[in-house]
């Protein structure tokens, strides 16, 4: 009987989600069957993240993964609004969840 992910159906928003840690973080959930919005900044690394994703291994095993992004520069308040990205995951999985996976750095 094959086991399943404790993540399978859930919604994780990533922040920094196109590179680095957050990248790694979202292939790890997507090969856990869960559903993810990526943020990030730069429009055409979150599109091919997002389609490296779609094409992970998931339809071998007959999962089809939701994988949204969101161009917005999380240090900026105007650009991302929290509660509506977690309605938005709560209509498409059991429960949302964030990652914030960023690095901020103090002008010199």
């Amino acid at each position: 009987m094959p086991r399943t992910s404790p993540l399978a159906g859930e919604h994780v928003l990533i922040t920094g989600g196109s590179s680095g840690i957050g990248l790694a973080l979202a292939i790890s959930l997507v090969r856990r069957n869960a559903n993810v919005t990526l943020v990030a900044r730069d429009a055409s690394r979150l599109k091919a993240t997002a389609a490296t994703l779609r094409e992970l291994d998931c339809r071998k095993r007959g999962v089809d993964p939701w994988v949204c992004t969101r161009v917005a520069d999380v240090t900026d308040a105007k650009q991302v609004n929290w509660g509506k990205e977690l309605e938005r995951g709560r209509e498409r999985g059991k429960r949302s969840r964030f990652l914030f996976s960023l690095f901020l750095s103090q002008p010199d």
